[in-house]
Parts: structure tokens; C-alpha cells; sequence
């Protein structure tokens, strides 16, 4: 399957339709789930992300704003499967955002679709996309044991960006694009590519972004 090509799309948002879809983080305290680290058999009660979903009626105007904006830098084709505002307090690792039957994702007539992401406000911190992709299946195990290192990723790179990563897994991946969270810009991928979160916890303490997963209609 072809990838779709990765893109920055600069003042994707103006500064007040941010703040406008911003106004809604929290709103609804029905609305949210977290996620704390999970250490094996025990969890340590510290939250990893927090996501506030933005799926219901409440949330109309803020949904025109963003699939407005989705026509018009992108293209009329695409269509919002499901959205949210993230709050991160811990990198996420490298992954993938791609199953079939997930969030409008199928194989026979919606076969990928666009990750976006959206920064709140600007952050040191930067979001990694990779080379690579794996189709209906987000394993980083299956992926490596499919597949041969290429050692790309420097020390310097390594120690710059990932050292929340591990090292080994590193070295099956290469860098496609380095993505600066600031207010309003915007980075499309596909949904299958591998993609994670710079070391941002070593230098601000939680970044908030409008992440949304959407499909495209296959072709004739």
C-alpha cells in the first residue's frame, strides 16, 4: 500500500480558532479518560496523558472549525473519524495509529487515512515521524523481528531527541521529518507511519495538542 506523503502545514489554525477548540479542554468532566504508567503489575498513580474527546454535539462549532480548515489545506476528501485534545506529561514512544476496524480505518474501502496534529501553544518539544510504517499492526516487537537494523539514527540524534527510547529499538527506524510544536501549525502522516514524541519531559512538565484520525475513501 502506498503511504501517504507527510506534511507541515503552517497556520493550519489561526491563534483564535486554537483558542476557540482550546476552550473546550476540560469542559465536560464526563469527557475524559487517563492513562497512568504501567509498570508491569503495578502502576505508579503518576499520569502519563490525559484525553479530552471532542466526538459529541457540544463540540459542533469547534468540528467546523477543523474540518473547515482540513478542506482547505489539505483537501474535501478526507473525513474526521475521531478527535481529541491530548495533554501529555510523558513522551509517547514510537507507534503507529493504524488498525483495521479502528476509528474508520478498513481494508476494502477506507484503507489509510491522516494522523493530524495540532499543538495548543508553543512547546520545546517536537514530534519524530519515521521512515517506516506497519500495516494493522502496532507491535514494535513484530516490526523488529520483521525487519533488519539499519542504524540511522546517530548517537547525537539519539541523544538530542529520544533517550526515553530504547537505544536497540532505535536502530531499525530513520528519521523522515522533525516536527516543532508551535501554536497552530499543523503535521499530517499516515496513520500507519511510525511516529513518537521527543524527550520533552526533561524540559517542560506537559504539552497539549488536537490530535484527530481520519479516512480516505479509496479510489475507483
Amino acid at each position: 500500500m502506498k503511504l501517504l506523503p507527510t506534511k507541515i502545514i503552517t497556520n493550519f489554525l489561526t491563534d483564535n480558532e486554537v483558542d476557540i477548540i482550546k476552550g473546550y479542554d476540560g469542559y465536560d468532566p464526563y469527557n475524559l479518560w487517563t492513562r497512568s504508567f504501567d509498570m508491569g503489575s503495578n502502576t505508579t498513580g503518576d499520569k502519563e496523558l490525559s484525553v479530552w474527546g471532542l466526538d459529541n454535539e457540544q463540540c459542533t462549532e469547534a468540528r467546523v472549525i477543523f474540518e473547515n480548515a482540513i478542506k482547505k489545506h489539505v483537501g474535501d476528501d478526507i473525513i474526521l473519524n475521531t478527535w481529541h485534545i491530548l495533554t501529555s506529561y510523558f513522551p509517547y514512544r514510537a507507534h503507529t495509529d493504524g488498525l483495521w476496524g479502528e476509528y474508520g480505518l478498513d481494508e476494502k474501502d477506507y484503507p489509510n487515512g491522516y494522523t493530524f496534529v495540532v499543538p495548543l501553544e508553543d512547546y520545546d518539544s517536537c514530534t519524530i515521524v519515521y521512515d517506516q510504517y506497519q500495516i494493522n499492526d502496532k507491535s514494535t516487537a513484530t516490526f523488529m523481528a520483521n525487519n533488519d537494523p539499519i542504524d540511522s539514527i546517530d548517537n547525537e540524534f539519539y541523544e538530542k531527541y529520544l533517550t526515553h527510547e530504547s537505544r536497540e529499538n532505535m536502530r531499525y527506524f530513520s528519521v523522515n521529518t522533525v516536527f516543532s510544536w508551535k501554536k497552530g501549525n499543523c503535521l499530517i502522516m499516515d496513520r500507519f507511519q511510525w511516529h513518537g514524541s521527543d524527550h520533552f519531559h526533561t524540559k517542560i512538565p506537559e504539552k497539549k495538542a488536537i490530535i484527530a484520525w481520519t479516512t480516505i475513501k479509496r479510489s475507483l
